[in-house]
């Protein structure tokens, strides 16, 4: 049971976790004679047995997840759905709730969230065909019958009798008045083995829209046969009994459904009639009806008697007093009168910049560019604007032609050094400022920016000798003592820097930035008493000063004193709520103990307050992803997104997020408005050609990769991907090809783990093992290498020299999850069992929530004979990755070996028919012909 690569990177990001209790034998015993009960139809059993087990576990999730199943049989969508919520929060594979989750919102009504949720990606046929249904039936839902008619169309497509698909249809055509087509669906689907029950009734709703009330009632009695208290069906039987005058015939109906439901009110209305159409009844109906009349107050709008030349007045009074609103207000009036008036422009531009709406201002300032071009004032917001949205291109243009207008103004050419500095282009932004730096109007500034270029180039030595000049200069300037410290700080000149920030604070007692990092620095070097010593006291000075309260938070952090650090952020989220910094600080403590739900809402509520920070949208999907809600975590970046300002890199963010929530479509779509964003942003297509490879659509991918080509000049890179291409493609001898090609040019690791899979795959591991010898030769503490030789020893058949590979990867490593998990197989196979055992117990004791160690552990149990043991945890690993091919064989084997026959051969076409592949697909498909 080796892990496949990707695998690989994401244990190693892993900290090793404390393990969790497995259920008893009890408990497992109890879920097995659950699920049972819930095959045989038998509800009541199965929910007495599942509540038990919940009680005396609540983190089992696989009986959380049967709870939810059995809910949704009954029709009880909002307790279902609360179910899966919790099996979500406990991390049970998407794949196994996708479905689960869109018939929940059904029952309920919800339609649309059916249709977030009920997204198609690549998942296996049968989940994407319930997907298929669950989104016909939502569109059905929302009276949107094309898009149904496509879906069940797309559903009959794979599953030609899928009775769901074809009543849908039928409901469709019924909608549009087709009777004979609807009967003629409904037939089909009625003439199943186990017809559905919603057949019968949609036939008799037919018949009785055709005014064949007997033969309506004949179809709503099959109905009832299969199951007497469906409250639909029973609905129906009284209507019809109540339309035929048979009043006491409907009484038992309408009593049923209503001691089930005791305010449903299409009952409580039959229930009614029936009353007052009893003989001697003299109950009379009383439907009192209520009208809400809703007034809006008019308010007159404010009446302007003077000339336009006052609604200019205004707004630059309210401007320069401070008053934007108003202003911004006073000045839109005038603009109506003067259009594109040169100070009126600015002062609104100028107004939308600082509010943060800089696409209003862009437009403003484009259009009246347009119409008066030239003006620098003009330019100069237009550059400021772009700097803002980060598209630095296009800052440059317009600082460049200030700049060309205007060549010794010191403004433009800091301006356009700022726009250089953030494309990320320091060397020509220090060329531009070193050029005017003794400029003596606005000098200052220069060298500032200038200390920033040398900074971000890691050219520690440069600015410091700036930021010396500034600190002589202005000898008395606390800031610029503040600054040097932090400079010597990052050329690791300590004792300098503090000997800076302590002067800082000479200079300026109030200097609390000085304060904070002279803290740092205690904590640092782990002196974090000191550390927090020093700030209580300043803190006593200035009292309840959030960024000082802050830091002693951070340093109670530092000592691993997580109930004093949340005191102190807490302390400092009541100063100022709306202060991102401090409420980041406060979601990741609440996230260290647990509470990933009170991280939610604190997000979310500064969200509320504050909707134009996208970076707070950013770690609220974030911390959706960690609950496992990924379509929540894709709707909050889709936010994201559009609120952001470099669209290609918040685009590649939600591309990744919708491949966790196996949106691949969405993926792509996201990929590609990246690359539209940005046309050699690198990361977008690299995402979208590795997406193209997996979907093997061959042209697409070779656009991709000579675009890459073009932005990189690498063909080694080129030659990488085409390798990945032609892998994917099955052309084994095509993709060795241009894996060798990619390693003569340099070395691509990408290159020499995709050489492995190709001999691999082809059954050829031996001829993998030379090269990655070599390859280890050179790089020795490449473990993922390390780990593809041993694997190649295993495939070889060279099980000893595999198995001391991994006993020395464990002496240089340590005994990481993936190194014993690897281990236990190869132990377990030369018939060391105890230390196979042992190495996988261990790794399950590491990492209890990974599927492939979870599977590697169960699989020698189950061949060691503890098979009840086996089966709680193959369940456990089917709950996280519910579409597991290996380890669906493996259970198979399992339950076979109890006598659970129909059960263990479901799991093994299921294993079988999947595309996955594994090592033992071959011996899977030899057993069921066996069986």
């Amino acid at each position: 049971m080796n892990i496949n690569n990707s695998l690989i990177v994401a244990l190693l990001s892993l900290s090793f976790i404390t393990p969790l209790t497995l259920a008893n034998e009890n408990l497992d015993a109890s879920y097995e004679q659950a699920l049972i009960a819930f095959q045989n139809d038998e509800f009541a059993s199965a929910i007495i047995h599942l509540k038990n087990i919940i009680q005396a576990n609540p983190t089992h999730m696989p009986s959380r997840v049967l709870m939810a199943q059995i809910l949704i049989t009954q029709g009880n969508g909002s307790a279902a759905q609360i179910e899966l919520d919790r099996a979500r929060d406990g991390k049970v594979d998407n794949d196994r709730l996708i479905t689960l989750y869109g018939q929940a919102y059904l029952l309920q009504g919800k339609y649309d969230q059916a249709l977030e949720i009920a997204q198609l990606g690549q998942r296996n046929k049968q989940i994407e065909n319930e997907l298929l249904l669950i989104r016909g039936q939502a569109f059905i839902g929302k009276k949107q019958y094309k898009l149904a008619d496509k879906a069940f169309i797309a559903a009959l497509s794979m599953k030609p009798k899928n009775q769901i698909a074809l009543l849908g249809r039928a409901q469709i055509a019924f909608q549009e008045s087709n009777v004979n087509k609807a009967l003629a669906y409904i037939d089909l689907s009625l003439s199943s083995v186990k017809p559905f029950i919603n057949g019968w009734v949609l036939k008799a709703k037919i018949l009785h829209r055709l005014g064949d009330r007997q033969g309506a009632l004949l179809a709503i009695n099959e109905a009832l046969k299969i199951n007497d208290k469906h409250l639909s069906a029973r609905l129906t039987i009284a209507m019809l009994h109540i339309e035929l005058q048979e009043y006491q015939q409907a009484v038992a109906h309408v009593d049923f459904i209503l001691a089930e439901i005791p305010n449903e009110p299409r009952a409580g209305y039959l229930k009614a009639i029936i009353n007052a159409s009893m003989p001697n009844n003299n109950n009379a109906a009383n439907n009192k009806l209520t009208e809400v009349i809703a007034t809006l107050s008019a308010v007159p709008p404010e009446v302007m008697k003077n000339t336009p030349d006052y609604y200019f007045l205004a707004g630059l009074t309210n401007f320069q007093f401070g008053n934007l609103n108003d202003a911004h207000r006073y000045l839109s009036y005038y603009l109506n009168y003067v259009e594109y008036d040169i100070d009126t422009v600015r002062m609104l531009a100028s107004i939308e910049i600082q509010q943060g709406d800089l696409n209003s201002a862009r437009h403003l300032l484009i259009k009246t560019n347009v119409a008066r071009p030239g003006n620098a004032d003009i330019l100069t917001l237009l550059g400021l604007t772009y700097l803002q949205l980060e598209d630095s291109a296009k800052a440059q243009f317009y600082f460049e032609k200030v700049v060309d207008s205007y060549p010794n103004s010191t403004v433009s050419v800091s301006n356009l050094a700022r726009s250089k500095m953030q494309s990320g282009d320091y060397k020509a932004a220090i060329e531009a400022l070193s050029a005017i730096k003794d400029n003596k109007i606005n000098g200052t500034q220069i060298k500032l920016l200038l200390i920033d270029a040398y900074q971000n180039t890691q050219k520690y030595p440069l600015a410091i000798d700036i930021a010396k000049s500034l600190v002589a200069e202005f000898p008395q300037d606390s800031f610029f003592q503040q600054r040097l410290g932090m400079l010597y700080g990052l050329n690791r000149e300590l004792a300098s820097a503090r000997a800076a920030f302590e002067q800082a604070l000479v200079l300026d007692k109030a200097n609390i930035i000085a304060m904070v990092h002279l803290a740092r620095m205690d904590n640092i070097m782990g002196d974090y008493d000191k550390a927090l010593s020093f700030l209580e006291t300043k803190l006593a000075l200035f009292d309840k000063n959030i960024l000082l309260m802050t830091e002693i938070s951070d340093s109670y952090l530092f000592k691993k004193d997580i109930e004093n650090a949340q005191l102190w952020i807490q302390k400092s989220y009541a100063q100022d709520p709306n202060d991102f910094y401090v409420v980041l600080k406060l979601s990741r403590i609440l996230v260290k103990q647990n509470q990933l739900d009170a991280a939610i809402d604190l997000i979310d509520e500064f969200i509320g307050h504050n909707a134009k920070e996208p970076q707070a949208l950013l770690t609220l999907a974030k911390l959706y992803q960690q609950q496992n809600k990924h379509p929540q975590a894709v709707l909050a970046l889709r936010e994201y997104v559009e609120k952001s300002r470099r669209k290609e890199k918040a685009l590649i963010v939600l591309a990744k997020a919708q491949l966790q929530a196996k949106d691949n479509i969405g993926a792509v779509r996201s990929y590609k408005k990246a690359i539209i964003a940005d046309d050699k942003y690198l990361p977008a297509y690299i995402g979208l050609v590795n997406l193209t490879i997996k979907n093997k659509n061959k042209a697409f991918a070779l656009s991709l990769i000579s675009s890459i080509g073009d932005i990189t000049q690498s063909t080694s890179l080129t030659a990488v991907f085409k390798g990945d291409l032609y892998l994917a493609l099955g052309d084994h001898k095509q993709s060795i090809k241009f894996y060798q090609s990619a390693l003569n040019k340099s070395a691509q690791k990408q290159a020499i783990l995709g050489l492995y899979r190709n001999y691999q795959q082809q059954e050829q591991v031996s001829k993998a093992i030379k090269p990655l010898q070599q390859w280890l030769k050179s790089y020795p503490n490449d473990m993922l290498v390390a780990i593809a030789l041993a694997d190649s020893y295993k495939g070889s058949k060279q099980l000893t020299k595999a198995a001391e590979h991994y006993q020395a990867l464990m002496v240089k490593f340590g005994p990481l999850p993936i190194l014993l998990n690897n281990a236990a197989s190869i132990e377990f196979t030369l018939g060391n069992t105890e230390k196979a055992k042992q190495y996988a117990q261990q790794a399950y004791d590491y990492l209890p929530e990974n599927v492939a160690i979870i599977d590697t552990l169960a699989w020698i149990k189950s061949r060691l004979g503890e098979h009840q043991q086996a089966i709680a945890l193959f369940r456990l690993a089917l709950s996280k990755d519910f579409d597991n091919a290996e380890v669906k064989y493996h259970i198979a084997v399992t339950l076979y070996a109890l006598s659970r026959e129909v059960e263990a051969k479901k799991y093994l076409i299921e294993a079988i028919d999947s595309e996955q592949t594994f090592p033992e697909k071959t011996a899977a498909g030899a057993l069921l012909k066996q069986w």
